[in-house]
């Protein structure tokens, strides 16, 4: 059983899972039947073993039964006894992240044997607990797993503040595993707020931290920080942390781990927006073929509906509007969790629609997501999709209020191709309203902006608007 225990500890740190989870069950199984480990042991090894199905799935090929799993959680517990201990606080802090390990099963048929509220309860105790034994790696996992709550319903201002506890705490923790997740998880909420420059420094701190000593680890910090960097504009910098990617993927680079592949969702838009079809075409064909082999706990109902958010964009400029909408309204995957994503391409692409209703909708729909999650870049979005609306309508003066909007959130973001596609849309209401003066000062960095980026029709739209202006 000790030998067991030992394997199953080097296949948790060279992050394969299916080994650990293999190995230390067994032990478990062994210690249980020989009666020769007290009861916090028992209860240590338990908490182990479930670290790698409920809170680090992504290190596994094959992640068991929720009901074989939740068996080992409840062994853990009858063993762990009521008071304060380290095997008590990691226990509960598993429990708290049953809507990370098991959202699937929850969002498919309602019911899971840890629901919702029985799960956010024992992250708060757990917290609570980590607090009185003055353990803060203790107290950064079980913050990590009352955020996990929060990020399954979508409501990342509440994981923002979870997040940035745990951001304080990282300093002053040696575990360089859970170091690096309280940085990867910086990227991973900020992002979706919209807060990119933050989202960035986050990511690229727990990656140049976490390269060295447990690249798996880096690699989840390096997904966040090429995404981060397609927001701020720097498209050179997404590509080379996807060539950097490949090279520390080596042999499972043409199969990324899930929590690895939107940066390769990233680099499909930034190829697409430059015109290289080629490249788009070649990393698209490698996304199909890791959704067809995805385990069904990753597997979305809709094909290449875990990218909907860069994907719907790719197949909008191709002219395929039908698609893209139906990719973004079909996609199940984690659905709550991308709510906010999925809307701000929903608005990209509703520019092109003149469902006048339909649009209505998804504005209504869109400030509610804002308003409840804290979400900072939606409005600018939304803003946007109401500048085009009453162009079309004719209300220039309505679509120059509406466009500046949008562009001052942008560029408060940091979003510089949303701010200079706004910008785009800006000169073009000017012009219309007679102020060509106003929409070549507007135009004038767009130009700049989309020719460094390599946009061409972006670029080729502006100059035309310039000399026409």
């Amino acid at each position: 059983a000790d030998a067991l225990e030992a394997f199953g500890e080097a296949f948790f740190f060279g992050y394969l899972g299916d080994g650990a989870w293999k190995n230390l069950r067994d032990a478990i199984d062994l210690h249980l039947q020989v009666g020769d480990k007290s009861d916090r042991d028992l209860a240590r090894i338990c908490a182990r073993a479930l670290e790698t199905p409920v809170r680090w799935p992504g290190t596994m090929d094959s992640v068991p039964a929720e009901a074989e799993v939740h068996n080992y959680l409840q062994i853990g517990f009858d063993h762990a006894g009521t008071a304060d201990n380290e095997e008590r606080a990691r226990l509960l802090t598993l429990k708290s992240f049953w809507p990370h390990a098991f959202g699937e099963a929850l969002e498919r048929s309602h019911e899971t044997l840890v629901p919702p509220a029985e799960s956010l309860a024992a992250g708060k105790e757990a917290v609570a607990m980590a607090e009185r034994l003055r353990r803060g790696d203790l107290e950064s996992g079980a913050l990590d797993g009352v955020a996990a709550n929060y990020l399954s319903q979508g409501l990342y201002r509440q994981a923002l503040e979870m997040t940035n506890r745990r951001l304080e705490l990282a300093e002053a923790i040696d575990d360089p595993w859970e170091m690096g997740d309280i940085y990867g998880m910086g990227g991973w909420v900020n992002f979706h707020l919209g807060r990119y420059r933050d989202a960035f420094s986050s990511a690229d701190t727990g990656f140049r931290k976490t390269f060295e000593r447990i690249p798996r680890v880096a690699l989840h910090c390096l997904s966040w920080r090429a995404v981060s960097r397609y927001r701020l504009g720097d498209w050179d910098g997404v590509l080379a942390d996807l060539d950097q990617g490949v090279t520390m993927l080596g042999g499972r680079s043409e199969a990324p781990p899930h929590f690895v592949s939107p940066m390769y969702a990233a680099a499909v838009l930034v190829h697409e927006i430059r015109g290289n079809h080629v490249d788009a075409d070649r990393i698209l064909a490698l996304l199909r073929n890791l959704d067809k082999s995805a385990e069904p706990r990753d597997r979305d109902t809709t094909p290449l509906g875990r990218w909907a958010s860069f994907l719907a964009p790719v197949l909008a400029r191709r002219g395929n509007l039908q698609e893209a909408e139906r990719l973004l309204v079909e996609t199940s995957w984690r659905r709550g969790a991308r709510a906010g994503l999925l809307m701000e391409a929903q608005c990209e692409i509703a520019v092109e629609t003149t469902e006048c209703q339909e649009v209505n909708g998804l504005v209504a729909l869109a400030r509610a997501e804002a308003l409840r999650c804290g979400l900072e870049a939606l409005p600018c979005w939304v803003d946007r999709l109401e500048g085009s609306r009453a162009l079309r309508a004719g209300d220039t003066e309505g679509a120059i209020e509406a466009f500046r909007r949008a562009s001052t959130g942008f560029e408060r973001l940091g979003a510089r191709w949303d701010l200079a596609r706004s910008d785009l849309a800006l000169a073009q209401a000017l012009k219309d309203s007679g102020r060509g003066e106003e929409a070549l000062a507007v135009l004038r960095p767009a130009v700049a902006f989309f020719a460094e980026m390599g946009a061409r029709t972006e670029h080729e739209a502006a100059l035309r608007m310039a000399g026409a202006s």
